[in-house]
């Protein structure tokens, strides 16, 4: 029920029971008698009324219009009716309200006692200590509807029935709101939600904030709220009701819905007006009805029961819950919010997703009234639907040890039943729960259910949590419907060292083409099906979502090997060769050979070279090093090899000083360097060039002695929408662009540059200018009405041979520190929106000196 309409559940519901409390109406002595019984919450006086009125079957409408109209009357003799001119708190600002009573125990209260009591006095000393009187109203509404929520229970079931402490659920009630005070343009969404009275994205917003176990006390809230904006919207304002004439008021209103709710079409007309918020349309039908001085009470009727219909929807009971897909993390699957780009990024923030990442959803608890079962699938992105590309279940390793649930249980301390809880698993294999028992040996109940090979995840059948039993199935602490491995879907590694098919890249050059991620997008599906006879319940898609893994080994400035020395001999006088294995693979032109003074070094090609060495070798790919001097090392003197260890990382960051590259590492510097950089990863987020040290902030070239480098648009950008006529699209992308990063989608069709200029592609070709960024596509069908034509590329943020100057001649002779800071788009969508921690710099420290 994504759009609540006005349909007839709602409209029979309406009429059922303004009939019930029309026929209880008649009987003065009887209606008078059942809202005492209903303030005294004396369910044996409420019964016996109804049931000498023959009106017991109707107990539960009958309590629940009392219950409404007792609200109604209740907040209006304490705080006075709404004020016209007064402005309406919004969600927000209401939540604000609610978080600040909950918070203090000692007025929270004596605000809950005097709602209760009806103590205007007293509900008005509190609300005027917490500064809280504009919200005098929405409070006492809100409350008083905690304090009620459990009356027509314990007035209309059989047996006693557990009313939990009405303080306590205000207080549990703020901390969830608190929750949604974290994200405002979530909680405008589900005001919007609310208003519109849309199931489905009050339902997303509400699984977002992580309170679904908190959904029903937390649409509670909402409704409040939306009753009395909507109320006083359509609503003419009328005096407050004297509490005296409380009780006949509101059986003069009971009597008073006869005629209209005798029409259908005029209920139906009413409701949709209150819904829609149509105040000349409402207005009319009450005055029709001769209802104007009832128009709040009739109000709050409609708009109540409208609500208890969206929340049922929202909040279904746990056995009823219908299993769905909702999120990544906490962002959106949608529909109908979803929280992603087209090219699979998200919308705040444009992050892709790496690691292991938590799908999450909802399922029924342990007492569905059928075995179920779920699991999900991948696709490679297409760009339509459906997806022609192969269906792989999601399975095995791709699902590692996840909490789905809790198993709820009674067991034996050795003096009373108390409850417990153990999680509840997937994957987790052995996972178990021992349970105490009184006299008898205790019970051990697995808690943990497989996928099968075709990624099939049963849903648990446990359902009694009654002492002696076997416990109970609850969502409560799930991380997730399953927690996924994103390296079994996509991990990329690079290896630019030299020692591979790949060529080394050091700082200043640009990366090459076949270093470049292909930037992964996946369709992530899920369904659910009966375990007895496959047949299909439910299921919904992710059509987009990037996911990154990637890994670089790469060696940073060469030229200072640093403190990797290896011993390979200690010379006797005799011995004039020697041999080791350094730690693979080695980059090429960075090995040197030192046995006191005779110094060698690699040529780049696997040979060793210096004055007084006869020969020797490298071998960069397993490490194996031979030298051979022309004079045997004297006694003592060590052969040491100094070479720099790769480094590996999920992303490419390298800095380094011209003048030292070429100069070995030991090239006087002064005046002006010239600074060497690359940095690349497919989510670069930002990255920055900046020196450190004495008076760089005066520095003009650059200014402040830091550069700030191009970054591309992470979320793509798109260059056309198609039309079904237009065959070419035009645009301007942020320079300058690396060659072979450019990627071109319109739904099915797809093109990619070839470092050269040219896009191509079946379908479609074109042009990029990687300097200006100016980019044409051709395609030979037309893209469809609504089709985005979207590009997806890497700026090249390298600084090219010659290298980026910084002048430090006005700088002191000092020590200083380069550094190459970067952030990276990439989040694992745990804990919290937003990225995961960023790179540490590659830096390279140095000194100038005085003179020319």
């Amino acid at each position: 029920m994504s759009n609540i309409s006005v349909d007839e559940d709602i409209v029979s519901r309406l009429a059922s029971q303004a009939d019930a409390v029309a026929r209880l109406a008649q009987d003065s002595g009887g209606f008078a008698a059942v809202a005492a019984a209903f303030e005294a919450k004396d369910a044996q006086a409420f019964s016996w009324v109804l049931q000498r009125l023959e009106l017991l079957p109707y107990c539960e409408l009958i309590c629940e219009w009392v219950r409404i109209k007792f609200g109604v009357l209740r907040c209006t003799d304490i705080c006075g009716p709404l004020k016209e001119d007064a402005p309406l708190p919004s969600l927000q600002h209401f939540a604000k309200a609610v978080v600040e009573l909950s918070s203090n125990e000692k007025l929270l209260r004596r605000v809950v006692d005097a709602v209760s009591c009806g103590d205007r006095d007293a509900y008005q000393a509190a609300v005027d200590e917490l500064k809280l009187n504009d919200y005098c109203y929405l409070l006492c509404h809100w409350v008083y509807s905690i304090i009620s929520s459990g009356a027509c229970q314990v007035l209309c079931s059989p047996g006693s029935v557990y009313v939990p402490d009405a303080a306590s659920e205000v207080r549990a009630a703020g901390e969830a709101i608190g929750k949604l005070l974290a994200d405002k343009k979530g909680l405008d969404t589900i005001a919007n939600a609310a208003v519109a009275v849309n199931c489905e994205m009050l339902q997303s917003s509400l699984t977002a904030a992580g309170i679904v176990e908190q959904c029903e006390i937390v649409c509670r809230w909402i409704c409040s709220w939306r009753y009395v904006w909507v109320c006083r919207e359509v609503c003419e304002l009328r005096p407050p009701v004297v509490a005296a004439t409380g009780v006949n008021e509101a059986r003069s209103f009971a009597l008073a819905l006869g005629p209209l709710v005798s029409q259908s079409r005029a209920l139906h007309d009413l409701v949709t007006a209150a819904k829609n918020r149509d105040s000349d349309a409402y207005t009319a039908l009450v005055a029709r009805f001769g209802l104007e001085e009832y128009c709040q009470q009739v109000c709050a009727w409609v708009s109540s029961v409208t609500c208890y219909r969206l929340c049922t929807c929202v909040c279904p009971p746990a056995g009823q819950v219908i299993p769905l897909f909702t999120n990544v993390g906490c962002y959106l699957v949608g529909p109908p919010i979803s929280d992603f780009n087209a090219n699979g990024t998200t919308i705040s923030g444009s992050l892709a997703f790496t690691g292991t990442i938590p799908l999450i959803g909802d399922i029924p608890d342990g007492t569905a009234p059928e075995a179920l079962e779920y699991r999900f699938t991948y696709q490679d992105y297409s760009g339509i639907s459906p997806n022609p590309n192969p269906v792989v279940p999601i399975t095995g390793l791709m699902v590692p040890a996840t909490q789905i649930g809790t198993l709820q249980f009674m067991y034996w301390n050795g003096t009373f039943w108390v409850p417990g809880s153990v999680p509840f698993w997937v994957n987790n294999p052995g996972a178990t729960a021992t349970i105490p028992q009184h006299g008898a040996p205790a019970l051990s109940v697995p808690v943990n259910t497989f996928t099968d090979p075709s990624g099939w995840i049963q849903i648990p059948r446990l359902n009694d949590d009654s002492p002696g039993a076997t416990g109970l199935f609850t969502i409560g602490g799930a991380q997730g419907l399953i927690l996924l491995d994103t390296t079994q879907l996509t991990t990329e590694v690079f290896d630019l060292t030299g020692a591979s098919a790949l060529p080394d890249v050091t700082a200043g050059e640009t990366m090459p083409p076949q270093a470049l991620s292909r930037k992964p997008v996946f369709q992530i599906n899920f369904e659910a099906q009966t375990v007895a006879t496959s047949t299909p319940v439910s299921a919904n898609s992710l059509s987009a979502i990037a996911l990154s893994n990637t890994t670089y080994k790469y060696v940073r400035h060469p030229e200072w090997p640093g403190p990797t020395a290896l011993v390979i001999g200690v010379g006797n006088g005799t011995t004039m060769s020697f041999t080791g294995t350094l730690t693979s693979p080695v980059s090429p032109g960075s090995v040197q050979v030192a046995a006191g003074s005779v110094t060698g070094k690699d040529n780049g090609a696997g040979a060793i070279t210096g004055a007084g060495i006869a020969s020797g070798t490298i071998n960069y790919a397993t490490g194996a090093i031979s030298v051979t001097y022309s004079t045997a090392p004297a006694t003592g003197v060590e052969v040491q090899v100094d070479y720099p260890v790769a480094t590996t990382q999920p992303w490419f960051l390298s800095v380094d000083i011209l003048e030292l590259d070429t100069g070995g590492g030991c090239t006087r510097l002064d005046d002006v360097i010239h600074v060497l950089y690359t940095a690349y990863h497919p989510y670069l987020g930002s990255c920055t060039v900046y020196l450190q040290g004495p008076d760089v902030a005066t520095m003009t070239a650059p200014p402040g002695g830091s550069i700030s480098l191009p970054i591309q648009q992470n979320q793509g950008l798109v260059i056309g929408t198609g039309n079904g006529t237009t065959v070419t699209f035009t645009g301007t992308l942020v320079t300058p662009i690396l060659p072979g990063s450019v990627l071109i989608n319109a739904a099915a069709v797809t093109g990619t540059d070839n470092t050269s200029g040219a896009i191509t592609g079946a379908g479609i070709s074109g042009t990029i200018n990687y300097a200006s960024g100016v980019i044409s596509v051709t395609f030979t069908s037309a893209p469809a009405s609504g089709v985005q034509v979207l590009v997806d590329y890497n700026t090249n943020d390298s600084s090219g041979a010659a290298g980026q100057p910084f002048d430090m001649t006005d700088l002191p002779p000092c020590g200083y520190i380069l550094f190459l800071q970067a952030t990276l788009n990439l989040t694992s969508g745990l804990a919290c929106c937003g990225p995961i921690g960023n790179p540490s710099p590659d830096y390279i420290p140095f000194c100038t000196v005085a003179g020319r």
